[in-house]
């Protein structure tokens, strides 16, 4: 697990339901941490929308949508290889700060295929195979629901022991896009805030050059 610097959030307890622990993740515009969930007594990751308090009012508003159709797709997938969306809320995390949506998940023990890969190197056929196929079961799963989830890459497939053998989950669906209508609020409109919605490295074609894409 990556260290990160210390965080003014650490300690506090969001919406009296979720203390926060850890920082184990961070982006451009948002925060992964460790966090408690105190009614239930069983840790989460909640995610945090990380707005600056002088960004443009239709900057904030498209990366506000951006997380919330995160939030919407995340519910509408029930499989044991895509983290688990619990809740979802608005809140004033430090005062005089403005209100942001944060999201709560399933927490996944383990690591990162990425840090995986890069403690061992190139894995052997046989837990290659282990760790791909629910992988592309998951994903199959997110396609038959015409969900494209557009940044699969090694960092964002967290692995876990279970029963003695890999187990992975498909995270991080933050610039995922619903294929299909419109419908139930999920957006199927890409946002166009900071830098290209993908990861050069691991990005389709279509992708790059500016395509739509499908299932």
């Amino acid at each position: 697990m990556e260290a990160y610097p210390s965080d003014s959030l650490l300690g506090s307890v969001v919406d009296r339901r979720y203390r926060i622990d850890e920082r184990v993740g961070a982006g451009a515009f948002g925060c992964v941490y460790a966090a408690w969930h105190l009614a239930l007594g069983v840790r989460v990751a909640l995610k945090v929308l990380t707005l600056d308090v002088d960004l443009p009012e239709s900057e904030r508003s498209e990366l506000v949508a951006r997380f919330l159709n995160e939030a919407r797709l995340l519910t509408r997938l029930k499989h044991p290889h895509i983290v688990a969306a619990i809740d979802l809320g608005t809140a004033t995390l430090e005062p005089g700060s403005v209100a942001t949506p944060y999201l709560v998940m399933e927490w996944c023990e383990g690591q990162t295929l990425r840090q995986m890969l890069a403690e061992r190197g190139a894995l052997s056929p046989a837990l290659a195979y282990e760790i791909m196929e629910p992988l592309a079961d998951a994903i199959g799963h997110a396609h038959k629901a015409g969900i494209l989830h557009r940044d699969i890459k090694p960092s964002n497939v967290m692995l876990s022991m279970v029963h003695g053998r890999c187990s992975p989950r498909l995270i991080d669906f933050g610039i995922a896009k619903h294929s299909g209508p419109r419908d139930n609020g999920a957006s199927t409109e890409s946002v166009t805030v900071g830098a290209p919605p993908y990861t050069a490295a691991y990005a389709a074609p279509e992708q790059v050059a500016g395509a739509r894409s499908s299932p």
